[in-house]
């Protein structure tokens, strides 16, 4: 977009710069009397009048030409500047959702990581009684041992609802039910 708006600019500079150039030539290469030439009487020549009007008319025609170019040239300038902000907004919006999803791919990871390790020690508690249990899961807090119970077989939930003691199994069975029914 940037290209194309430079491009028409450029166009209406060279369409200008040409303009000016034929101008000056036409103007320079006319027929002109030389006007600090004496007549033989010694007075100035008389431009005639009717090329006295056709010089006032091309010059007037150029001058409003000039006028013409110079407007679009600032209509284009103010379409650049409109589009250069826009630009500069969406920059500024593709980075913060570039940074968002950087952020949320992070979380996904340690997610997973979690997802893992919780993995991991279900196996592990699944070797283990319920007596050995015991005090392992009451040093636990309730969210990891959730995310335990989330990895654990179902025939080995029992054994760690058990380990958990009445109170806090019917706490944990309340939140798994309830998370359950949220999602």
């Amino acid at each position: 977009m940037k290209n194309i708006v430079i491009a028409v600019l450029g166009a209406l500079m060279l369409f200008f710069i040409l303009v000016v150039v034929f101008s000056v030539a036409i103007i320079f290469y006319s027929e002109e009397p030389d006007l600090t030439e004496l007549g033989e009487d010694g007075t100035i020549p008389l431009v005639p009048r009717k090329e006295l009007l056709v010089v006032t008319q091309e010059r007037d025609s150029l001058t409003a030409e000039t006028q013409f170019l110079d407007s679009e040239v600032d209509q284009r300038n103010a379409q650049l500047d409109s589009l250069q902000e826009l630009l500069a907004f969406k920059e500024a919006t593709i980075k913060t959702l570039d940074d968002q999803v950087q952020s949320r791919e992070t979380a996904i990871a340690d997610l997973q990581t979690v997802g893992v390790n919780a993995q991991q020690m279900a196996r592990t508690f699944a070797t283990m009684s319920v007596e050995e249990l015991t005090p392992i899961v009451a040093r636990l807090n309730d969210k990891v041992v959730l995310d335990i119970y989330k990895q654990t077989s179902n025939k080995r939930r029992k054994f760690l609802l058990t380990a958990l003691g009445d109170e806090r199994a019917a706490s944990m069975t309340d939140r798994i039910v309830t998370q359950k029914g949220n999602e």
